[in-house]
């Protein structure tokens, strides 16, 4: 494994952290489960950051 390769996986491991975090901060806030959110969104991030970016735009809209 080149060098490069593993600051990448890093560079995107923390990057999960992040998105995980802050939607996990923004559940809390609108009165859901953060901690739910932020494990699912961790270890099913392609289909979780979709989905709440849809919750949000219909919260948005109510």
């Amino acid at each position: 494994m080149e060098p490069y390769e593993i600051v990448e996986a890093f560079g995107g491991l923390i990057a999960l952290i992040v998105i995980s975090y802050l939607i996990a901060v923004d559940a809390n806030k609108k009165g859901r489960s953060g901690i739910a959110w932020g494990l699912i969104t961790f270890f099913s991030c392609f289909i979780m950051i979709p989905i709440y970016f849809l919750l949000i735009s219909k919260d948005n809209k109510s």
